[in-house]
């Protein structure tokens, strides 16, 4: 269970909730996030995130993607499909397993993919 880190605490414990990740940049079915860390690592370290991808109104159903990184940003790439709502939250992993979930992000919307085909025309002499 998360708890604040106290003074002269030497037990490993949760570490505590990331910010509120953002969606920074969506192309077709790309979503770039990023989140402000855990404000306490649980006296573990950090040693990545986790990223929850919700789509539809069930909670309980959903994926993630593990960034092994300690990186406060990534990009989630073939795991969404074209036009579905999605939203996101994260959580901190260390040593000691994975705190509580950040709050959810806002709603976002994936494009269609995109097929971009590049034309090569010789210059008239």
């Amino acid at each position: 269970m998360y708890r604040p880190l106290l003074e002269n605490d030497t037990a490993a414990v949760l570490p505590g909730p990331p910010g509120r990740p953002d969606v920074i940049h969506i192309e077709g079915t790309s979503v770039s996030l990023e989140w402000p860390p855990s404000e306490h690592g649980g006296g573990a370290g950090i040693t990545g995130y986790v990223v929850k991808i919700m789509s539809g109104l069930d909670a309980d159903q959903y994926d993630t993607k593990r960034v092994d990184e300690v990186t406060t940003s990534c990009t989630i790439s073939g795991q969404l499909r074209q036009q579905t709502l999605y939203k996101f939250a994260v959580t901190a992993a260390t040593d000691a397993g994975q705190g509580p979930w950040s709050e959810w992000s806002d709603e976002v919307q994936t494009n269609k993919g995109c097929y971009c085909l590049e034309f090569s025309f010789p210059q008239p002499v």
